[in-house]
Order: C-alpha cells, then sequence, then structure tokens
C-alpha cells in the first residue's frame, strides 16, 4: 500500500489496540524513517545516476529495515504470528514478510561484506589484511 511497511503496521497496532505502546510507537515512528531514508536514496540513485557506494548502503538500509519490520509486526502482533493463512491477520501477509525478512541481509552479499565494500570503494578505506593472499589454497586453514 501506500504507507509501505509502517503504514501497515501503523493499521495493525490501532487495530489491536496496540498504538499507545511507547515502545510499539517509537519502533513504528523508526521504521517509518527508515523506509522514507529508502524512497529519498533511491530517487537520489534514479536522480544522479549511480554513484559508488551508493547501492550498497541501499541495501544496508533494506536489510535493516526488515529486521525492524519484524521486530515491530512481532511485538504488535503477539501470539497471532504464529497463525498463517485465512486464519492469520492480514491473511498471513505479514508474517510471509517476517519469514522472509533475513534474505535481503544474506543475498547479493552480507551485510558485513556490504560494509567492506562501501569501506573499501566509497570510502578509500584499506582492504582488511589477509595473512593468506600468495598462498596455496592447501595451505590455508579449513573448518574442523
Amino acid at each position: 500500500g501506500r504507507g509501505g511497511l509502517a503504514g501497515q503496521l501503523i493499521g495493525i497496532a490501532k487495530e489491536k489496540s496496540k498504538n499507545s505502546d511507547t515502545v510499539v510507537r517509537q519502533g513504528l515512528a523508526q521504521l517509518w524513517i527508515l523506509q522514507q531514508i529508502g524512497r529519498y536514496t533511491s530517487l537520489r540513485m534514479r536522480g544522479r545516476g549511480v554513484s559508488i557506494g551508493l547501492p550498497n548502503v541501499a541495501k544496508l538500509m533494506m536489510s535493516e529495515m526488515l529486521r525492524l519490520h519484524r521486530d515491530v509486526a512481532t511485538s504488535i502482533m503477539g501470539p497471532d504470528m504464529m497463525l498463517y493463512g485465512d486464519d492469520a491477520p492480514t491473511d498471513g501477509v505479514v508474517q510471509e514478510q517476517v519469514l522472509f525478512s533475513p534474505g535481503p541481509a544474506i543475498y547479493g552479499g552480507t551485510d558485513q561484506v556490504q560494509r567492506n565494500i562501501i569501506g573499501e570503494r566509497a570510502l578509500g578505506l584499506p582492504k582488511e589484511p589477509d595473512p593468506f593472499k600468495g598462498k596455496p589454497f592447501k595451505e590455508t586453514p579449513k573448518n574442523a
């Protein structure tokens, strides 16, 4: 919908009378702010073209927003988060979103990889030292 993830949860919070809970309200406000930052970052990329590091920042923001959405949705829905399909509030849409939330932090590079890319390529920071650089693969430690 037009309100995005934050708007969706605001509606559910009102329905469940959780909109007066200060922790829920703070989470909803943070979610709305991250959503707006993501929207403006997207507009910035479209308007100026993609600059080095900006897509990585956008991906990090999306991962953070989805984690926050998961946490806020769970606190609003409570035990109803265990329901799915026709029995669930919102027909299980929020539950699907919560189950999907870890995905973006993994695919396309973990958050840590994205931070390294931003640091090295966008900020010009030195690469992390690699003690095994130049050594044959057979000489690198393996998981035991």
